[in-house]
Parts: structure tokens; sequence; C-alpha cells
């Protein structure tokens, strides 16, 4: 009917658009009547337990896997395999067409080839002959010319002294005379003189150089040597028109081919002269000399006309060998492509032949996926009873054909067109719960920017109407959710209604679960069974099935109906609702449930019934799912903890990452005590707490109220204290941070808390003496070289050592300390037991640090150099300069002292005079004891001794031997 309803629509509309519908909706039910008609086949087998048939149906199914959650729908992943598969059969063909048409191209061109070839041997054969022709005929030209030459000579050898002076003495000569010994000058090249025109000369001249020529001596020389010489073609043309066309000339000639003739005739039956000959014979010219002159003049005519014929027949010949030569070269050449395109043949047949083969690959293949399509449609096709043919055999209960089915596609638990219509529904709630949100935010703030004023709006109507899609949308997917749930058995139910705990165990274990319900009345019996003997139904279930025949189909409601007695409590068995596996076991152990009988021991014990096995079972699986409901809620309690707790300690690392940027080690101390990780990396530079402590020398005041480094703060710690050896995700290490940046004292902490010195990092191999090289860090490479475990011969990833850093990057210093410490002077370049501390260089014995700060409440007020102050201030030992200038100048500090008090020459002294105050240098006692001293004892002249102080006033109030007023000593 559909098929004459399509026709008769074809003839009333002419509509493509028509016509693919109609035959698409023909295709549709011819597909669904051949897939019921399968099933139909399917059934009997599994009931009959026909493994053939099961084998033969799921030859080309595909093998499912054990992935629970199908990121993908099954059918449309098989529906596009089937189109792919498609495609590169229609490829392959048109692969093999293509390939057909080049073998037949090939074989034409094979077979052109092969044609052309024999069409070039054939003019190859053809020029043979020609050039073949031509020899002869030049050969023929050549007998010609040796014999006339023959009988050109024995002519010339019936040539007398006589005959010639015959013929001079005849002072007038006859005109055929006349016309000879002209055509015998020109030929000769002898012409008369005085005359550049021949055509100018009288008889008369060309008579007497004749008759020089003749008298000549080489006359006859030069007649036998007619064929050496070259005579032009105007010669030839002016011998031949004054004097072989004239009268004279042609009588003569005439008679001689008379007497040739005459002669030829005679002697033709002996042979005894050559055929080729064209001159009368010498015995009819005997003593005629005008007529051996006249047959000579015709013999160098014929041998001019015979080389003539010779040279175009030698081109002739070279035309010929060109042609034939490339007609072979052409030959070979069509010859060598016949063979090579008869070579490829075999090639060309090879890749037909496997392009045919890959096109029967691709077309079983492409049956292959079609059949694995109709197989997968077939497994997951719902009849009219609601059966598959997995919940079928779970009905039937043969384990084997459950495996087989499961194993080949078969769902045992919710299939994929019901987990869509879920996953579509979730989705449809979930975007209009967000939507809700977003509105309520929106009107929310649209009403605190009013003043507290609801606003009407569109969006209030554009909500409602959304409210109104929403509403139709979601009672659009229950409606097809329910009608895919009461039109589909559920394996389980089946399974555990019919007593097969086995099975049950089995779809369990092939992503089945226990929880899921049955919106279908299970069946107790194979299907065409009379529905009497099933559960008590409604009225209505009896008239559908006597009208539908003996398929049965039970939908279940939704509504659950409370018992009346108990209506707070109990729920009894409600076929009008879904039913949970415990509903299902309630009610075949309610209506189906008996005694089991044995014939070998009878009547088994009243508590051992039917479904006593499947009961176990059920409350076996109720119970394990509700341990492992219990261990979910415990494992998602324990999630929640530590996604918190992941949450707070990405709060603290965000404010541990701050604290490292701004260098706040009090901060970054605070947080290690909240949990943070000691040894958490930066997001840029993975630089750690410790290494950021490294890059400079930081005081902290610690808990005693003492300044000390951040290094030593974060070393110290008690608890959840960084690792000294810790190396970053960027192969950097504590002790190589400091390295790079110099910072001694960092490293003189680390390494008195363990760092190890000659740590190479994972990543590439470095230790902190190479970074210390790289960068030019001679301090800090001497502090490492002062530890005698620190090894100097390590090498990197690339091969590379510190002393290989150190010369690439140009530091001769570093390179010559480190080159010292390789060839085992390193206590030639590290006097000292570390690179802090040195030791005084005046030779004292006091040992400090090189360089140390001043720091005032964690903070560094100046740089100091203590060494260097004890050696300039303090030691005892140094070298100092006398301050009174003595010129002294390697005198030691302890000795100053001494040296000023006792031994300088400049140091001021007392006078000896106790009553004289003053002071003066030690150089100067002598002079100042004899002539500066007050109190000094001299003579005065009278001859009393006294103090010079005394002594000036007795010089001038008491001495006798003083000068007086008068003028003389008193």
């Amino acid at each position: 009917m559909v098929h004459a309803f399509a026709d008769s629509g074809n003839a009333t509309n002419k509509e493509s658009k028509t016509e693919s519908k109609w035959k698409e909706i023909i295709h549709l039910l011819e597909e669904q009547a051949e897939l019921e008609r399968a099933q139909r086949e399917l059934f009997i087998a599994i009931a009959c337990s026909n493994y053939d048939h099961l084998v033969q149906c799921f030859k080309h199914a595909a093998k499912t896997s054990n992935h629970s959650l199908p990121v993908a729908n099954p059918m449309d992943a098989l529906q596009e395999l089937v189109h792919e598969k498609e495609k590169q059969a229609e490829a392959v063909r048109a692969e093999l067409d293509e390939t057909i048409h080049v073998f037949n191209e090939c074989i034409a061109e094979t077979e052109a080839k092969r044609v052309e070839a024999v069409h070039l041997s054939s003019q190859v054969d053809d020029s043979c002959r020609r050039l073949q022709n031509v020899e002869k005929a030049e050969e023929a030209s050549d007998i010609d010319s040796s014999a006339l030459e023959a009988d050109m000579l024995a002519m010339i050898r019936e040539i007398t002294a006589q005959d010639i002076a015959l013929l001079l003495n005849s002072h007038v000569p006859t005109e055929t005379s006349l016309v000879v010994v002209k055509a015998l000058s020109l030929l000769c090249g002898v012409v008369p003189r005085g005359r550049r025109n021949a055509t100018e000369y009288t008889d008369v001249e060309w008579w007497k150089t004749a008759q020089a020529l003749l008298m000549d001596r080489s006359l006859l020389r030069r007649l036998r040597g007619y064929r050496q010489q070259t005579i032009s073609p105007d010669v030839m043309a002016k011998v031949r028109r004054e004097c072989l066309k004239t009268p004279a000339f042609a009588a003569c000639s005439a008679a001689f081919k008379d007497s040739r003739a005459a002669f030829m005739n005679n002697n033709n039956e002996g042979g005894e002269r050559s055929l080729n000959s064209r001159i009368p014979p010498a015995e009819t010219l005997r003593g005629n000399i005008v007529g051996i002159l006249a047959t000579w003049v015709q013999g160098v005519e014929i041998e001019y006309k015979a080389r003539s014929e010779r040279q175009v027949l030698v081109e002739r010949k070279r035309q010929l060998e060109t042609a034939l030569t490339m007609a072979r070269e052409k030959q070979q050449h069509a010859n060598f492509e016949a063979q090579v395109e008869a070579r490829s043949l075999p090639a060309r047949q090879e890749e037909v032949e496997a392009v045919r083969a890959q096109s029967s690959a691709a077309e079983k293949e492409l049956e292959v996926a079609k059949k694995r399509l109709n197989t997968y449609k077939l497994l997951n096709y719902a009849a009219l009873s609601g059966h598959t043919p997995l919940t079928f055999a779970c009905a039937v209960g043969n384990e084997a054909i459950v495996h087989m089915l499961i194993s080949h596609g078969a769902s045992s638990g919710h299939q994929f067109e019901e987990q869509s219509l879920c996953a579509s529904f979730i989705q449809v709630l979930v975007r209009d719960y967000q939507f809700r949100k977003k509105f309520e935010r929106e009107r929310r703030q649209q009403e605190l920017s009013a003043g507290g004023i609801k606003l009407r709006s569109d969006a209030a109507t554009e909500a409602l109407v959304r409210n109104v899609a929403h509403a139709f949308i979601v009672g659009h997917y229950k409606r097809k959710l329910f009608h895919f749930r009461q039109t589909h058995r559920v394996a389980l139910h089946e399974a555990i209604l019919n007593g097969y705990p086995e099975i049950a165990a089995i779809l369990l274990s092939k992503e089945a679960k226990v929880w899921q319900k049955t919106y279908v009345l299970p069946e107790r019996v194979y299907p065409g069974a009379l529905l009497e003997k099933l559960a008590p139904i409604s009225p209505q279930a009896h008239d559908v099935v006597k009208r539908r025949g003996k398929w049965k189909l039970q939908p279940l409601a939704s509504d659950q109906k409370k018992s009346q007695g108990d209506p707070g409590n109990s729920v009894e068995i409600d076929y009008q609702r879904p039913m949970t596996v415990t509903d299902t076991l309630n009610c075949a152990l309610k209506y189906y449930d008996n005694r089991l009988f044995k014939a070998t021991t009878g009547w088994e014990p009243p508590d051992v019934t039917f479904y006593s096995s499947t009961a176990d079972f059920v409350n076996d699986a109720l119970a394990k799912m509700e341990t492992t409901r219990h261990q979910w809620q415990k494992e998602l309690a324990i999630r929640r903890n530590v996604m918190r707790k992941t949450a707070e300690l990405k709060e603290k690392h965000t404010a541990l990452e701050a604290a490292i940027i701004s260098r706040d080690f009090v901060k970054v101390s605070s947080l290690l005590d909240d949990g943070a990780f000691a040894d958490f990396e930066t997001s840029e530079g993975a630089l750690s707490a410790l290494m950021a402590a490294c890059i400079e020398e930081v005081y902290v005041e610690n808990e005693d109220g003492k300044d000390v480094l951040a290094v030593e703060y974060l070393l110290d710690r008690v608890m959840n204290r960084p690792l000294v050896n810790y190396e970053s995700s960027h192969g950097a290490t504590p002790l190589g941070t400091s390295a790079f940046y110099g910072t001694l004292k960092c490293a003189q902490v680390l390494i008195e808390r363990g760092a190890n010195p000659n740590l190479a990092a994972r990543l590439n191999g470095r230790t902190a003496l190479m970074a210390a090289a790289d960068n030019g860090k001679e301090d800090f490479v001497r502090f490492l070289l002062a530890y005698s475990e620190v090894d100097v011969y390590l090498h990197d990833s690339k091969g590379k050592t510190a002393l290989d850093y150190a010369q690439t990057r140009g530091f001769v210093k570093i390179a010559g300390i480190l080159e010292a410490a390789m060839g085992g002077s390193r206590g030639r370049v590290v006097s000292t037991i570390s690179g802090l501390y040195g030791g005084c260089k005046w030779g004292c014995g006091f040992m400090t640090q090189f360089e140390d700060h001043l720091v005032k409440q964690a903070k560094v007020i100046m740089d100091t150099n203590p060494l260097e102050i004890h050696e300039l201030h303090h030691c005892p030992k140094r070298h100092v300069i006398c301050p009174n200038g003595c010129g002294i100048e390697k005198l030691w500090a302890d000795e100053l002292k001494d040296h000023l008090d006792h031994s300088c020459a400049l140091r001021l002294v007392s006078c000896t005079n106790q009553k004289c105050i003053v002071r003066y240098p030690f150089e100067n006692r002598a002079k100042h004891l004899q002539d500066e001293c007050e109190f000094r004892v001299v003579v005065c002249e009278c001859g009393e001794s006294m103090t010079y102080q005394r002594n000036v006033l007795h010089a001038k109030t008491q001495c006798v031997m003083r000068y007086s007023s008068f003028g003389g000593k008193t």
C-alpha cells in the first residue's frame, strides 16, 4: 500500500523533494521490516540455543570495551564508520577505474610504439636498398670511366709524330680540323694571347694556338691525364656550344659513331671489348689524327658527364646515409621505448591487481561495517513486547548467550539513548537554573540602582516566555524518557524475576546497576505465553493482549499506592509504579516461589525454595550497594576536605609567593608556621624562600632579639624548615643561587647547615663552583676552594668544568685559580681555612672576617672590613712610621712606644738641669746643653763659674771685668 501511495504521489507531484521524501519513508519501512524479521530469527535462535546462528549473526560484530560511560553515541560512531568506509570504497573504486584506464592507455601506447618501430624498420630497409642502388650506380659509373680511360689510352697510343706533322703542315685547315683543335685547346686550357674575351678570337689565332699545342712535347701527357684535369663548367659549356654542336663536328661524330657501331657489331659475339666504352675502337681511327682528337674531346665530355653524375650520386649517397643514420637512431629509440613499455606492462598489471585487491578489501570492510551497524541495531532494538535480545536471553536463562550478547555490543544497564535523554534533561535544568540565578542578580542590581523600586521591563516578559518554553522542553524530554522506559525491559529485572542469580551477577559485572528501576512489568515465561499466567494486572491489560495477540507489554505508572492499614510506613507491591529490584524480588517470591523437589532426595527443606539463591544474591547486592554508597560518601567527604585544604593551601602559597617576591621573610616564616610548603616555588623564576634569602645578605630579627641572616633564620626553624639541598624545577639550588649572586655569608650558613658543595643539578649538572666561575665571582671561587671536599673536576651535562666556564667568559684570574687548584696547588691560591675568614698579614695570628655588616634593628647600617681595620689600626705587628719623622719605616706597632721613649732621635726629652723646663729633640741635646739652656754653667771673664742666667746679670753689674761708662774696664 505504501509503495502504491508513493507511486500515486509521484504521478501527481513531480517535485524532487516529494519523491525523495517518499523514497526515504519506504526505505525506513523496509529497514524496519528487515530488522523485525532478523530479530524474530534471533529470538528463535536464543530460545533454541542455536549457537551456529548466533555465531553467524555476530560474526562481524565489534567487541565492546569495559568503559561504562561512552563518550559518543555508538550508533553515530558506527554510521560514521559506514560513511567513511563508503567513501574509502568509492575512492578505491575510482582509483581502480583510473588504474585500469592507465593500464589500457599503456597497452595502446605499447602497441603504438611497436607499430612505430616496425614502420621505422621498413624505412631503414628501404633506405638501405636505395643506398645500395646508389652505390651500384656509382660503381658502374667508375667502371665505365675506367673502361673509357682504357680505350682513350689505347687510342692515344695510336697517335704518331707523323700524324701530328701531317696536321701541322696543312696551311689551310679544314673546318672539321679547326673545330677539333679549337675544342682541344679549350679543354687543355690553352687560348690565344693578347685578348681577354675568347669569343673575339679568329680561326687563324685558334689554329696558331693549336699548332703550338700540338708541337708541345707534353701534349700526349696532357691527353693521357684528362681525368686529373679540372674543367670548369664555363669551358665545357663553350666547348659544347662552339665545337661539339657545330655541323662539322657533328659530321665527324656521326662518321665515328657509324664506324664504332660497325666495329661493335663485328666483335659483339667475341666479347673482347667492353660494352661500357662509348668511343669508336682505336683500330678504326688509326692514321686519322683529327678523328683521334675528336674522339678524345668526346671522351672528355663523356668523362665530364660521368664525373657530374658521380658527384650527384655521392651527394645522394651522403643524404641517404644521413637519413639512414637518423632512421636507425629513431628505430633504436622506438625499439627501446617499445621494450620499456612492454616491460612496464607487468608492473601496470600488478598495480591493477593491487588496486583491485584494495578495492575488494574496501568492499569487504564496507560490508563488515554495514553488518556491524545492523548487528548493533539488532542488539539494541526493542520488540513490541519490550524485549531486546539480551533481556530475552536473561529471561530464558542462557548464560553463554548472555556473555556473547554483552561482548558484542548489547547494553546490560542503561542504554545510550536513555543516558542521552537523561543528560539532555539535566542540561536543560542546569541551564534554566543558571539563567534564573543570572536574572535574579540582574533584578537585584536594577532594584538597588532604582532605590528599591521594582521595575517593569522587557526582561520580565522575556523571563516569562523563557519559563513557558522551559516548561514545554522539560515536558518534552520527560515524555520521551518516560516513553522509552515504558517500551524497554530491564535485563536485571528479567533475570531476577525468572530466578537466574548467575545471569544477574554477570549483568552487574558488566555495567548494570542494582538501583536501576523497570517501567515494564517483567515476564516470567517466554514471549507468547498467556497473560493469565502472570501476576495480577489491570483489566485494561487483558483487553490489550486480546487485541494485539500474545505479545505482552505491561507499562508501569509512576504513582505509588500506599496500603490503607498502615498508610505511613508500608508500601504494597503496586504494579502501577516503577519497580526496584526489591519489588521485582518480592513479586517473584509472592507469586512464583515454591519448594524444590529432587528425584533423588525428595522435597527440599521449607526454607530452600526456587528463589532462595536469587533472594540471597539480591540482598548481598543491595548490602554491597549500601556499603559502596557509604564509602562513596566518606570518600566524597575526604575529597571535600582535601579540596578545602587545597584551596587554603593555595591561598597560603599565593601569600607566600608575594612574601618571597617582596623579601618579607618574617611573613614567610609565619606562613610556614601555618602549614605552607617550605620549598614552594614562585610561578615565575621557580624561586623558593631559601633561594630568595640567598640572593642578598638580608638580616632578620629572630625571637631572641638578635639580628641574623635570613638564610640562618629560615634554616634554624624548629619545624617545617626548607631543604638545604633542594633543587627547583629550573635546576637551581640555594648554594647555586648564592654562588650566582656571590653572597658568601649565605653560602657559609648553607654549608654549615649541611649543604653539599658538590651538588649537581639534575637538569643541567651544574654545581655552585661552575655558577661562580661562570659569573666572575672570584671571592666565591676562593671561598669554595677553601673546602677540601669541593671537586674541581666535575662535569656538567655538556661535559664542561668550572675552568671551561671561566675560560669561555674570559675571567683570567678565576681561570688561573682553578688551574692551580686542578694542578694540586690549592694551598697556593687559598691560604686561609675559609674564604670568609682571613689571618692578619703581619703575622700576629689574629683571624677575623674579611667583610662584615653593622646591623641595627635588622637593617644594615654600614659595611665594615674587620680584618682590614685590624691590619691598619690594631695589629701590634703592623708596620708603622715614627710620628716624630725620625726616618725609620719598618717599625712594628708594639715597638713604637719603646722607640718613642728610648730610641727615637727626634723624641722630646727634658733638660738635665732641673730648673730648666725646656723640652727639645734628643738629637739637639748637646746643642741645648752647650748653647741654649738658661741654667748651663758658664765661666765669666773674671774667672767665676755660674749659670748662664746669672752670668747675664753678673756681666752687667758685678763682673770686675765689665766695661764702665768711662770707656774701660773697672
